[in-house]
């Protein structure tokens, strides 16, 4: 975990990343359902890929992607910030592994 959460930090400054957490006092919301990717594109249609056990679901329909679009601009607007979200990671992996020596470095 200590690994992940140091990848992360480390991942904070490319340019087409962002990392922000949701906290767990936001309660239910209707991103729970399930991970889905919203794949955009200039010249093609934009596509709404769901994935799920033993199989996804791929469609172009235009409300789909609008609906999925709305909601993870709510869940985005709920979590923390860019800058709380680092600053968050920083301080759980320095309260739960920073008394841990790294791994051997070659």
């Amino acid at each position: 975990m200590r690994g992940q959460l140091r990848h992360l930090l480390g991942c904070l400054n490319r340019p087409w990343v962002q990392i922000q957490v949701l906290p767990f006092t936001v309660g239910q919301h209707a991103e729970m359902m399930g991970t889905f990717t919203l794949l955009r594109f200039e010249d093609d249609p934009d596509l709404f890929y769901a994935g799920s056990y033993g199989g996804g679901h791929m469609t172009a329909n235009s409300q789909v992607i609008r609906e999925r679009s709305v909601g993870h601009a709510r869940l985005q607007a709920t979590a923390l910030s860019r800058e709380d979200s680092a600053a968050l990671i920083a301080r759980v992996t320095e309260e739960q592994y920073g008394h841990q020596p790294g791994p051997a470095v070659a």
